[in-house]
């Protein structure tokens, strides 16, 4: 399917305090008053390190995701994150999806490819429309297909893409994550997905 949940990563104490890191970075960055939607940090980590990439190895991302890769496939630590939150009410019903690492492009203008997405969930997604991420599973494999094809300078071709940007391969029907707090999502970076 391209994803996988994994429950109960994060104890109480670790989530707390991540939920307090969450809230100081949106604190130093507040969304504009009266936004409803999708409210985005891009913290980088530097040569001093960062309380995110700090939070990444007291929680065991690193060898968790080790764990889905292909042996003997290094993974380096991460150089930046995303602190992803949806601001109630926003009844959004993702119409199509996106890859990440296309736009904006790497400094040398190829894509910023990676592994996987690995995403740790700080409040309750265990039912839908709760901002839940949206994924077409199997579309990882579609995508990888659409590159053996294409050839993977295919993925600097944006606009040759759907809006989003996504490949015209078949989506299927999209499902929403869902799982408690805690909770460590990992997708692998051609999975089709969505913010709700």
């Amino acid at each position: 399917q391209g994803f996988v949940i994994i429950p109960g990563v994060l104890d109480g104490a670790s989530l707390a305090a991540a939920r307090e890191l969450a809230a100081g970075l949106l604190a130093a960055e507040p969304p504009e008053a009266g936004l409803a939607g999708p409210y985005f940090l891009w913290p980088r980590f530097g040569p001093g390190g960062h309380p995110l990439l700090d939070l990444y190895r007291e929680a065991g991302i690193g060898s968790l995701a080790a764990g889905l890769l292909r042996p003997g496939l290094a993974l380096p630590e991460p150089d930046s994150a995303q602190l992803a939150t949806t601001i109630p009410p926003w009844p959004h019903r993702p119409g199509g999806p996106h890859v990440d690492g296309l736009t904006p492009k790497a400094p040398d203008g190829r894509p910023g490819t990676f592994s996987l997405l690995a995403g740790i969930w700080l409040t309750d997604q265990n039912r839908p429309d709760q901002g839940n991420l949206w994924v077409w599973p199997g579309t990882h494999l579609r995508f990888g297909a659409y590159l053996a094809e294409r050839g993977a300078d295919a993925l600097s071709r944006t606009e040759q893409m759907r809006p989003g940007p996504y490949p015209d391969v078949e989506l299927g029907q999209p499902v929403q994550g869902t799982g408690p707090a805690g909770s460590v999502l990992f997708a692998h970076y051609l999975l089709a997905h969505n913010i709700g």
